[in-house]
């Protein structure tokens, strides 16, 4: 058991890294690249025209001070101990940001009771796990539509519920699996906490994570 865990472990850690550098690659290209190329232009165009240098300029430091900004975060990211520091609720309103500029999903997020410490390895292995749950959501349920749901009680730990309004599909059929729904069995199995999912055809799919409280 504890070698599978500390496998598991390993891979999790391995695969946010690999998503984080493509997340890095993304906001650098399409944030601060895009934000940084305006500014420029806006330059070019201040210094043939510098009788509007007061309203240019004040909109050009609106667009570095973005870049600087985002730039921080990048900062943040490749920081190895960012994801130990941050709680779950930290790393969820983190990726419900990233889907909402992306303008193809409306994300939001709940969250009731008191947040309670869960021990770090287990943490990066619940984010891997969100993380796929939110990455088969972008790449297979065509989904407009994402609710994340956090809910801490004193007896029963961690319930965390991410729900969309994509296509669905059959949970029995096997062929689904490819979706990466048993590594995410097996990984909570490892967390001593509890996988279940609901989906039909056109309904959407919820999925529930269970994670018992380490108090």
């Amino acid at each position: 058991m504890k070698q599978a865990f500390s496998e598991q472990l390993l891979q999790a850690q391995l695969e946010i890294q690999e998503q984080t550098s493509r997340n890095i690659s993304e906001e650098i290209h399409d944030n601060v690249g895009q934000v940084l190329s305006l500014s420029s232009i806006q330059l070019n165009m201040l210094i043939q025209h510098p009788e509007k240098a007061k309203i240019e300029l004040a909109e050009i430091k609106e667009n570095i001070d973005l870049a600087l900004e985002d730039l921080r975060g990048i900062a943040r990211n490749l920081n190895g101990g960012y994801l130990q520091q941050i709680s779950i609720n930290e790393f969820l309103q983190k990726q419900r940001r990233q889907l909402n500029k992306g303008g193809q999903h409306l994300c939001e997020m709940y969250t009731s009771g008191t947040e309670k410490n869960i021990p770090v390895q287990h943490k990066i292995i619940l984010f891997r796990i969100l993380q796929e749950c939110l990455q088969n959501i972008i790449k297979h349920a065509q989904a407009t539509e994402i609710i994340l749901r956090t809910a801490y009680t004193e007896d029963q730990g961690l319930k965390v519920t991410v729900q969309d309004n994509g296509i669905g599909f059959n949970v029995s059929d096997q062929q689904n699996r490819g979706l990466g729904i048993g590594n995410m069995e097996r990984r909570m199995h490892l967390l001593q906490g509890e996988f279940a999912i609901e989906s039909n055809a056109g309904q959407g799919t919820t999925i529930h994570l269970n994670i018992p409280s380490y108090d």
